[in-house]
């Protein structure tokens, strides 16, 4: 017979071909052994090539970023956009955001244009809006940030050629490149930072930025005159809100107690957020008249609380000297900005939502939370009793605020009934 040689070379198995089918010319001999040898379980030429990131294109002209839906998130994708920015120096660069949240961005270096996404409407008209939006700019690129199929389906429709991000919510099809998610324990700037890495782009610092225009500054300054504060009094920002739930909010009474610690201090506190956090501001300031007492000092409790747009936010913040806040946006762009911040950690874990990674948030910055069985739980409820926000007292985190205001003074003792931790999340690793 014609295969008789190659059958007498190896002893088969009656299921056995290779003893029937050519050498592939891998070294291996395809679904069976090579004579002589053990059989492989998967010949050498079926194995999975090698993952290995491919360069992005040497010269698109027009890149658009579409930029993640919450505050905090956008504040984290900034070193990823710098990233981007640094790969295409030359290239138009674009950033996509819904409603306010894209004025974030016409105070980040390196970002040519902003694209204004639909805010209003149903998901039908909204993706036609945007999609419009997307496709009178002729951008040749699109990074997505969201790993939402929403994304994926807009730039598609809007015939943008690359399409590039996360293999996630059954959008991989509409993607023309597609990442596979990095998992373990990752935090979010990180993140963002290893989607443009995979794409080619290597990875700088991942420390946010965002610069103040000074007509931010002049508008904030007119809003804190009309409350009447002037400088030199030293102000605090208080960020009582969390847009992701209740459960990630610090008890707005333990903020109300904090501000009047500072103000028996002299100091002047500043309630900031938007306008759905109205009812925490009103908690706060009621917490904050119930604890007066004959030890009242010469500081206020000033309230802003949905009167202020993102660009006079960062104008307040500039005339802080420390921001105490939850896990949310104003934390984050606070942090963006170079404020030092106290943020206050339940439900959520540091490693992965501090402002900053790693070690660039120990530095300046404190993240505080205490040690309960059930954290970090990411719900945006608590089914018992939010012992993980609860039990952070109010002292605890007037003495990490009086720290960053005055370093000079002599540490707070650590011996006290409360247990709450300063957490450093150490640096993470894609």
């Amino acid at each position: 017979m014609r295969y008789a040689s190659l059958r007498s070379a190896a002893r088969t198995s009656s299921r056995c071909m290779c003893g029937v089918i050519r050498n592939c010319g891998c070294g291996c001999i395809v679904a069976g052994a090579i004579p002589g040898q053990p059989r492989n379980r998967r010949p050498a030429c079926f194995q999975q090539p090698v993952r290995m990131s491919k360069p992005m294109p040497d010269a698109p002209s027009r890149v658009v970023v579409m930029a993640p839906n919450w505050l905090g998130d956008i504040v984290m994708g900034l070193p990823a956009v710098a990233d981007i920015r640094h790969r295409f120096p030359i290239a138009t660069l674009a950033l996509a955001a819904r409603g306010a949240l894209a004025t974030v961005y016409e105070s980040v270096p390196g970002v040519d244009c902003v694209v204004p996404l639909a805010a209003k409407g149903n998901i039908i008209a909204r993706s036609r809006m945007d999609a419009e939006a997307l496709r009178s700019r002729e951008f040749e690129t699109a990074v997505l940030f969201p790993n939402s199929f929403y994304s994926a389906w807009v730039t598609a429709r809007a015939g943008i050629p690359d399409r590039w991000g996360y293999r996630a919510d059954f959008r991989g099809p509409l993607l023309t490149r597609a990442v596979r998610r990095p998992r373990g324990t990752i935090h979010r700037a990180t993140y963002y930072q290893h989607l443009v890495r995979e794409l080619g782009s290597p990875s700088g610092p991942p420390r946010p930025h965002v610069e103040v225009h000074e007509r931010d500054r002049t508008s904030a300054a007119r809003l804190l005159g009309g409350e009447g504060w002037v400088p030199p009094l030293t102000l605090v920002g208080l960020a009582p809100g969390a847009a992701f739930g209740f459960a990630k909010q610090w008890p707005p009474e333990h903020f109300g107690m904090l501000a009047r610690l500072l103000a028996d201090r002299g100091i002047w506190s500043l309630l900031v957020g938007a306008a759905s956090d109205r009812d925490a501001g009103l908690q706060v300031m009621s917490a904050f008249e119930r604890s007066a007492d004959a030890r009242q000092g010469t500081g206020r409790l000033l309230n802003l609380i949905g009167r202020t747009d993102i660009r006079q936010l960062m104008g307040l913040m500039t005339y802080c000297g420390s921001l105490v806040g939850n896990d949310s946006g104003a934390t984050y762009l606070a942090a963006a900005i170079g404020l030092p911040v106290v943020a206050i950690y339940g439900p959520t874990d540091v490693r992965v939502a501090s402002p900053l990674p790693g070690r660039d948030f120990a530095g300046t910055h404190r993240a505080l939370s205490h040690p309960v069985f059930c954290s970090p739980c990411w719900l945006r409820e608590c089914p018992i009793d939010h012992r993980c926000m609860t039990r952070i007292q109010p002292a605890r985190v007037f003495h990490e605020v009086v720290q960053q205001l005055f370093p000079q003074e002599a540490p707070p003792s650590r011996e006290s009934d409360d247990r709450s931790v300063v957490a450093a999340s150490p640096p993470l690793k894609a």
